[in-house]
């Protein structure tokens, strides 16, 4: 039983994903508490205007900065030179050390887009209490926005699922804003940093959602007609259908990968994706 324990031990902290000063170092708040200040944070409704009803969204993930973001940086650039890209979203783990995020903050700065960006929460965004900069640099983990063009709209929901749940009051807040403001919209579309088929578990405890969990999420997905999931976590781009639902899992793009990918999805009377090779 000894030689088993250490066996397994050497095995998470030789897993080229597992983060062993980050799952000795969890979140300080739990995701409930998370989602009540995300809330006082989201005062009033985000609608990003649109010249087209036909658009297209950059979608990147895990940058995990550490004391540079070269790759963020170039993801940046080619966002910056798509005049067709009218938004982009970073969904989580953007960093995984203390003082990351402001690095991070710096990048996107100094890259001057004139488009808005979307932030997602990570799990290793929550290590080391880094909870207050992900505030301070990037507000609400848990809120929605519409893309609003002259008689069409989209929307987007944005979830906190950093301790690899979204946790009993945002559930309840997904399942209202589905209820009441789905039919209001052409698509919709979630965006969560934590996906749901995850097959092993180097990022233990936070690898994936609970099966009864993920049950729920889908089983409400397809309900209400949501369109695209796209999540992150991973670290390998996957596309799999599920019940009427496309989920989408984008590329890891860290400093430490040679060969990544972005994700662009053009938004139409139907959706279209395209892997970006860098």
């Amino acid at each position: 039983m000894r030689y088993l324990i250490i066996s397994l031990i050497l095995i998470l902290l030789t897993s080229c994903r597992y983060d062993f000063a980050g799952f000795v170092s969890p979140p300080s708040k739990t995701v409930e508490t998370r989602f009540e200040e995300s809330m006082q944070l989201n005062t009033s409704d985000t609608v990003i205007s649109l010249p087209s009803i036909s658009y297209q969204m950059a979608f990147c993930s895990d940058v995990h900065v550490n004391d540079r973001a070269h790759n963020l940086h170039l993801f940046l650039n080619e966002v910056k030179k798509n005049k067709d890209i009218l938004a982009t979203a970073i969904l989580g783990d953007i960093t995984d050390m203390p003082g990351g995020m402001f690095i991070a903050k710096d990048t996107i700065t100094s890259a001057k887009l004139d488009i808005p960006i979307k932030y997602v929460v990570g799990n290793h965004d929550l290590y080391f209490d880094q909870w207050e900069d992900f505030k301070e640099c990037f507000g609400s983990a848990s809120y929605y926005f519409i893309m609003q063009a002259d008689t069409v709209s989209d929307l987007f929901i944005v979830l906190d699922s950093g301790s690899g749940t979204i946790g009993k009051k945002q559930l309840a807040w997904l399942e209202d804003i589905l209820k009441s403001r789905r039919s209001l919209h052409r698509h919709c579309v979630v965006l969560t940093h934590t996906h749901f088929w995850d097959s092993e578990m180097s990022q233990f405890p936070t690898g994936n959602f609970p099966v009864e969990e993920t049950a729920v999420l889908t089983n409400l997905f397809t309900k209400y007609g949501v369109d695209l999931v796209l999540s992150g976590h991973d670290h390998k781009a996957e596309v799999k259908m599920f019940n009427d639902v496309c989920y989408i899992v984008t590329d890891a793009i860290h400093d430490g990968v040679e060969k990544w990918s972005y994700l662009i999805v053009k938004f139409d009377e139907k959706i279209d994706y395209t892997f970006c090779n860098m």
